[in-house]
């Protein structure tokens, strides 16, 4: 995350919109994806799997009418 930064523009002086693209920035906005879908243990206690798939496919049948 250190090494994350944004692109400067010497003419304007200010910072762009968008980071400085290098390897070190796919790692930091991966970051932000697994904040979002991290879920606590204490969380998964009211977890319920959803239910089997009703559909049903046998490729030995498939395409026989």
């Amino acid at each position: 995350m250190e090494r994350y930064k944004y692109e400067w523009n010497p003419d304007l002086q200010v910072f762009s919109m968008r980071p400085e693209h290098s390897r070190d920035s796919d790692a930091a906005d991966a970051l932000p994806t697994f904040a979002v879908g991290y879920q606590d243990a204490g969380d998964l206690a009211h977890y319920a799997p959803p239910p089997p798939s009703q559909l049903y496919f046998n490729p030995l049948t498939c395409g026989k009418r």
